[in-house]
């Protein structure tokens, strides 16, 4: 794991005094679900947003999308320093969603809106993050019933009410 890579993200979220939500394990159409609610948040909130796509073969998918979106966004693989402007970090390299989760104030897993059974929601709560997620969480049933029973985990039914609960987030 480059190590300097992470705490770039992490010395550019300090820099900027912004947020970091990690939206991992992500797939089609959540990245594009998770820049939107990025730019609804971004209004009032100061946030960066790091996309974690599932499978590294959409790394150039992702980045496509990304462009498109007009916003300013840096690659993890980029040996380059982080650009003050940088609102997203396309985590385009195995191996350091976890590092990522322990710098992360706000986690999005991804699976549960694509309707793929929900990812590991232990990963970010492992490290007292507040995760949220969609409905299909079908893979890991028991884990997500008993992180939303301690309150680690909140399942939203639309983009609309998890922008909310981000926001709701955001602000405490």
């Amino acid at each position: 794991v480059p190590d300097d890579q992470i705490q770039k993200i992490g010395k550019h979220c300090q820099a900027q005094k912004k947020a970091l939500m990690v939206a991992g394990s992500t797939h089609a159409p959540e990245e594009q679900m998770c820049l939107d609610l990025h730019e609804q948040l971004a209004k009032t909130r100061d946030l960066v947003t790091c996309i974690v796509p599932r499978h590294p073969q959409r790394f150039a998918e992702v980045t496509e999308i990304i462009e498109k979106s007009g916003l300013s966004f840096w690659c993890y693989s980029q040996e380059s320093n982080i650009p003050s402007d940088c609102e997203i970090v396309l985590v385009d390299t195995m191996g350091v969603m976890q590092a990522l989760f322990k710098l992360a104030d706000i986690a999005f897993v991804g699976g549960s809106f694509a309707n793929r059974g929900g990812h590991n929601a232990l990963e970010p709560a492992l490290y007292s993050v507040p995760v949220v997620m969609g409905p299909s969480q079908h893979n890991n049933p028991q884990i997500t019933s008993e992180l939303e029973s301690a309150g680690g985990l909140v399942t939203t039914i639309s983009a609309h009410a998890m922008f909310e609960q981000l926001d709701e987030w955001l602000g405490d």
